[in-house]
C-alpha cells in the first residue's frame, strides 16, 4: 500500500522538474521563403518566440550567418507565457540565386540555449 503512494510521490516530483525550466518556442514556422526577390531589395519577415514553460527566459542576443541579415528582437526578457518578435531583414544587394541563411537567438536556458529560425530566398536580377 506504501508503495503505490511512494511512487505517485516519486514521478510528481520527477515531473516538476520536467515543466520547471523554461521552453522558448517558435510559434509557427520557424523557417520563412520569401520567393522570388529582386536583387538590391531589403524584404523581412517576423517570428514570433513564446516562452511555455513556468520560469523567465532571457534572450542575450541574435546572430545571424552573414552580415545581410539582421535580426532584431522586440524584448528580452519573457515571463512564462510572454511572446517576442524576432523581426528579420535580409538586404539581397550582391546575391544571384538561391539563398539560405540562419539566425540565431541565444538564451539564458540550460537545455536548449539556441533557437534556430531561417529566411530563404531565389535572388533574380
Amino acid at each position: 500500500m506504501k508503495r503505490p503512494v511512494f511512487l505517485c510521490l516519486f514521478m510528481a516530483v520527477g515531473m516538476a522538474g520536467v515543466f520547471a525550466a523554461g521552453a522558448l518556442r517558435v510559434e509557427g514556422e520557424s523557417v520563412w521563403d520569401f520567393g522570388q526577390v529582386k536583387a538590391g531589395r531589403v524584404v523581412s519577415n517576423k517570428f514570433i518566440l513564446k516562452n511555455s514553460g513556468s520560469q523567465t527566459v532571457k534572450i542575450e542576443r541574435t546572430d545571424t550567418s552573414c552580415g545581410c541579415t539582421v535580426g532584431k528582437i522586440s524584448r528580452i526578457k519573457l515571463e512564462p507565457f510572454d511572446e517576442a518578435k524576432v523581426e528579420v531583414s535580409f538586404n539581397s544587394s550582391g546575391y544571384q540565386g538561391k539563398v539560405e541563411q540562419k539566425i540565431f537567438v541565444r538564451t539564458d536556458e540550460a537545455e536548449n540555449p539556441v533557437v534556430e529560425l531561417m529566411i530563404k530566398a531565389d535572388v533574380i536580377k
